[in-house]
């Protein structure tokens, strides 16, 4: 067997439960997305609601930001390309 050189550090994985946490996070914030838009909110109304709850301790702002970046990507994604 050859010797092998390793360059630079050692990089560690998540465990597995992270990654499913991870994932049940962004199947939920991707229910919420669905059902607000669904509603009719438009982007700015859905930023007050998500400050509202950052304010009464009941989201944190990590998670605030992830859902109020992922209601603005849901725009772009549904315009798409222009034909």
């Amino acid at each position: 067997m050859f010797h092998q050189k390793r360059f630079g550090r050692k990089i560690s994985v998540p465990s597995t439960i992270e990654i499913k946490r991870d994932l049940m996070d962004m199947a939920h914030a991707d229910t919420v997305v669905t059902l607000f838009k669904g509603r009719g909110v438009t982007n700015d109304e859905f930023k007050t609601m998500v400050s509202g709850l950052v304010a009464d301790d009941l989201l944190s702002p990590d998670r605030a930001q992830r859902l109020t970046l992922r209601f603005a990507r849901a725009d772009a994604e549904n315009a798409g390309p222009a034909s």
